[in-house]
């Protein structure tokens, strides 16, 4: 991304870097906390929309790739992703959701912005026991016609396709540790690690799904990567013999992955783009 370029020399932006436009003052931000409010407002009367928001903003976010710095959140071209997108009915019903919004929210707020902070109020709503999360603002959208949004595909779904070797390359390039990764994967998906370490797991073959022999309990191939991969275990492990390393982990990731991709934007401690929530 050219944002990630500094001095005289550079050219300007180029299509296959997919500028964005360019990122507002901090004073012409919204006011956050009426933002906050109608989220709030937003999960406590819609059944799973916390569930959706939470998964939407970490489908985005997820996509970040640190080798060449496409992907992320910033931009909003998740909204742009067809019906062949594995994680496109989720989304779908993240926009809806977002969308019944639109007439109490701000001009100034973009749809990237609305998305990440949704999904963050939504993960803190739901669970008490986390640190506060950090939220950075500033983010700004793509054009509809942005092809950026192809970087986007995930190469985990789910499915039973997926694999360990596949896993660890993309947590690689994530700009997140294992721990961190691992940790968001189950906050966005409700995995519990108690009981993905205390059972075991059989292949269903009617759902696709992993279900354990002693209860009813079904998990998808990505989180029985996370039992049966060496490495992946280990952090399994740790995280259901300590719920509080958990929870430390999700908050300190939760923010790393929202704003991997935003160059352009201070989002230091003492950052005026940024607030604990």
């Amino acid at each position: 991304p050219v944002t990630r370029c500094h001095g005289p020399a550079t050219p300007e932006a180029q299509p296959f870097q997919y500028p964005l436009p360019a990122t507002p003052s901090p004073h012409d931000l919204p006011e956050w906390g009426a933002v906050v409010e109608g989220i709030e407002g937003l999960v406590a009367s819609n059944a799973g929309a916390g569930e959706a928001l939470v998964k939407a903003a970490w489908s985005c976010a997820k996509t970040f790739r640190d080798t060449d710095f496409l992907g992320g959140c910033n931009g909003g071209r998740i909204r742009f992703v067809d019906e062949n997108f594995p994680e496109s009915d989720d989304i779908a019903s993240a926009i809806s959701l977002l969308s019944t919004l639109e007439a109490s929210t701000p001009s100034s707020l973009t749809f990237s912005d609305l998305l990440v902070l949704a999904g963050t109020v939504a993960l803190s709503s739901s669970n008490p026991s986390l640190p506060p999360l950090r939220f950075c603002g500033g983010r700004t959208d793509a054009e509809e016609d942005d092809q950026g949004w192809e970087y986007l595909f995930p190469r985990i779904t789910g499915e039973l396709e997926d694999n360990a070797d596949v896993l660890a390359d993309i947590v690689s390039m994530s700009g997140l540790t294992e721990p961190e990764y691992v940790a968001l994967h189950a906050a966005a998906n409700s995995l519990n690690f108690h009981e993905l370490v205390n059972n075991d797991f059989e292949l269903d073959a009617d759902s696709g799904l992993y279900k354990a022999v002693d209860a009813d309990i079904y998990i998808t191939k990505t989180d029985y990567i996370l039992k049966t991969h060496a490495e992946f275990h280990s952090i399994a492990v740790d995280f259901a013999s300590s719920p509080e390393l958990y929870q430390k982990t999700v908050a300190i990731a939760w923010g790393k992955a929202m704003t991997n991709d935003m160059y352009s934007v201070e989002t230091g401690e003492s950052s005026p783009y940024c607030f604990t929530q």
